[in-house]
């Protein structure tokens, strides 16, 4: 399971079989999730990566 803390400008995810990593959400990226109405997903990023998001109420 992950841990996560989510702040404007990045999100820090630590998983059982990683060490510490940063994932750099844009303003651009979060306004399109903030907006969305799909309550949960993935968000692809340039890099290769991306980052899973679930709203809370």
């Amino acid at each position: 399971m992950q841990n996560t803390q989510v702040s404007i400008e990045e999100k820090t995810v630590v998983a059982s079989k990683q060490t510490n990593m940063t994932t750099v959400i844009t303003k651009e990226e979060q306004y399109m999730v903030e907006k969305t109405f799909v309550k949960e997903g993935f968000v692809p990023q340039e890099n290769g990566t991306g980052f899973f998001f679930i709203k809370e109420k």
